[in-house]
Order: C-alpha cells, then sequence, then structure tokens
C-alpha cells in the first residue's frame, strides 16, 4: 500500500493561452513549461487540443510526472449545444488527447455554470473535475462535492492576480511559508494564467519564478510535496467512496 504523505502539498494548474493568441503570448507559455520543467516541478497543463498537447510533451521533461486538462471552448461546448453534440465534442477530444499524452483525461477547466448541469456526460467519458477559467466571485479553497462523483476545484491563488479579483483571493502569490504551513490533508491549488503576464509586466513573471524556485528549494529538502490535480482528485474519489462505509459503522456501534 502506497503510504500517504504528511506533508503539505502544492498542485500548479497552468492555463495555456489559447493556440490562435499572438507570439508574444505563446512565448510566454514556453517560458513558463521551461521554469516547471527546469525546476523539475509537476502540474497540471491545461490545453485546447492535441497539436499543443502534442507541443508541450515535447518540451516537458522526463520522467517528471505532469496532468492535461481541456480547455471547454470550442463551439460545440456553448450552453445552447445540444447534449448529443456535447458528448460527440468531448468524446472526440479526450480521445485525441489521450493519443497524444497516454494518459487519462481528469480535468476540464471552463464555466462552471456550464459544467456542473452536465456533470453526467462528464463523468462517462472519466473526467473527475472541473475547474473555472478564472477564480469564481465567491471562490473556495476546498473542493465541492457535485454529483455523479464530480468535483468542482477552486484555486487558493490565482498567479498573476487581476486587481479586480485582489480582494477576493488570499495573496497575488503564495509563500513558501504559507505552503509550508497548510493542512497536510489538503492540497492547496495555484493557477497560473499563462496570457494575463503580458498585462501585469515583468514584476509578476519574476515573482513567480522566484516562488517556483523556493518551492523547488522545499520540496528537495522534504518540506513539502509539489502533485498534480490528478492525484488530488484520485485522493478525493477514494474519501468519497468510504465515507458511506464509515456512517453505517458509526450507526452499528
Amino acid at each position: 500500500m502506497e503510504q500517504v504523505s504528511s506533508l503539505p502539498k502544492v498542485a500548479f494548474v497552468v492555463n495555456l493561452a489559447a493556440r490562435h493568441q499572438d507570439d508574444a503570448i505563446a512565448a510566454r507559455g514556453n517560458h513558463l513549461v521551461h521554469l516547471f520543467s527546469g525546476h523539475r516541478l509537476p502540474a497540471t497543463w491545461t490545453v485546447d487540443g492535441a497539436e499543443q498537447a502534442t507541443q508541450l510533451q515535447q518540451q516537458l521533461a522526463s520522467p517528471i510526472k505532469n496532468d492535461l486538462a481541456l480547455r471547454i471552448a470550442s463551439p460545440a461546448f456553448r450552453p445552447n449545444s445540444s447534449p448529443a453534440q456535447f458528448r460527440a465534442e468531448l468524446r472526440a477530444q479526450i480521445a485525441v488527447l489521450g493519443a497524444a499524452n497516454g494518459a487519462a483525461l481528469r480535468l476540464v477547466v471552463g464555466d462552471p455554470q456550464l459544467l456542473r448541469p452536465r456533470a453526467s456526460l462528464l463523468a462517462e467519458q472519466g473526467i473527475r473535475g472541473i475547474m473555472p477559467v478564472m477564480p469564481e466571485r465567491q471562490a473556495v479553497a476546498k473542493p465541492r462535492p457535485l454529483s455523479c462523483g464530480l468535483w468542482q476545484l477552486e484555486p487558493s491563488f490565482s498567479v498573476p492576480v487581476k486587481r479586480r479579483l485582489a480582494s477576493l483571493l488570499r495573496s497575488a502569490c503564495p509563500s513558501v511559508k504559507q505552503l509550508i504551513a497548510a493542512t497536510p490533508t489538503e492540497t492547496t491549488l495555484v493557477q497560473v494564467q499563462a496570457d494575463e503576464f503580458g498585462r501585469t509586466g515583468a514584476r509578476s513573471l519574476q515573482g513567480l519564478e522566484k516562488m517556483l524556485r523556493e518551492i523547488s528549494w522545499a520540496a528537495s529538502r522534504d518540506q513539502l510535496v509539489v502533485s498534480t490535480v490528478g492525484e488530488l482528485l484520485t485522493t478525493l474519489a477514494s474519501q468519497r467512496a468510504v465515507s458511506p462505509q464509515r456512517s453505517i459503522l458509526r450507526e452499528a456501534a
């Protein structure tokens, strides 16, 4: 049996810019890939298709374990699309991403108001979690259980943070001391927005670089664990599965 770590955990979700963005934004995305790869830190990378996923796999360092997440953004995923259209597009996207990455897809990133009512369609394709592209107004750090075994995840931190969201999040960039002080049973989610760095200036990118360097240093000294969203969702599914059994045992006692 795999031993459960008693160390605090942090997981990164990096939202890469859509493929149609300009060269400068694409370059910033490539820089983020090199940063995480250079510090040998795993992450969950949000992509919009197989082409972007294939390019990403060529850049990432091996054997660092990384996850993919699918950005729900194509016309077939709009609120007025039929369940059949949604299912067909989702199945096709998951198939091509699986062929490009070789790993099961567990997370989709998009509008939670669109995704929550389609939980059954997501679950039947193996999806276990949803996450907003940007934090919702009432951002909650703890995962929220949904129907069909899904979870809605909310980032504890978003990097870089927009000024209008500064009052809704705890900080623009978490310090390693904050992460080390976190509860070992919970995972701190840090969402990184590749296309926002061009709007916030070089200081935001320098802050992220400093944070990744310090996190890598702390992880190498067993002060914290850098996990992935896929691992978090597996843990949540296990906890959800044993909860009814615990309730029955309490009643029997």
